[in-house]
């Protein structure tokens, strides 16, 4: 019942909800939400996020075109190029 309230980052333990949240507020313990879209590094902000993918060349794109060689950063953008060229594979089925 007592300590039931835990920091996002280290071990310490609260009684409150608000406790922890101040805590966390005072230390900067608030778990990272912002992933690097390459790599499983998390940042606290988005533009944290964003400069290591600047830094490390995480923007490079890593999703392919099922059919030509253009790459993309996003596998949705892969899909809309694929969809809009109708690059998508062929996949022949036996007759039956």
């Amino acid at each position: 019942m007592y300590d039931d309230y835990e920091c996002e980052t280290c071990d310490k333990r609260f009684r409150t909800q608000p406790a922890a949240n101040q805590h966390m507020d005072d230390t900067g313990h608030w778990e990272p939400q912002f992933e690097c879209e390459t790599c499983d590094k998390r940042f606290r902000t988005q533009p944290a996020a964003d400069q290591h993918m600047d830094d490390t060349g995480h923007w490079e794109p890593q999703f392919e075109c099922e059919t030509c060689d253009k790459r993309f950063r996003t596998q949705p953008a892969a899909n809309q190029h694929m969809n809009a060229v109708n690059h998508h594979k062929q996949h022949h089925w036996p007759r039956l």
